[in-house]
């Protein structure tokens, strides 16, 4: 199953599964919505310049957590 299967409230509750606070899991998955609907033009590079440091992988955290 990929992260983009699940809805935006499941995929913040896997994203608090692996470890996020409820804040950050709501904010980064509210970004994934945003972004798979187009309405914002990005990729990990640009994520990773505003958000200061490596990126990890969305679908690699959901993965982890159905391992």
């Amino acid at each position: 199953m990929a992260y983009r299967d699940l809805s935006v409230e499941d995929f913040q509750a896997e994203l608090q599964q692996v470890g996020l606070d409820a804040g950050t899991a709501g904010f980064v998955a509210g970004l994934d919505a945003s972004i798979a609907a187009g309405d914002l033009e990005t990729d990990s590079d640009a994520l990773t310049r505003l958000a200061g440091r490596p990126a990890t992988s969305l679908a690699d955290a959901v993965r982890a957590a159905h391992a």
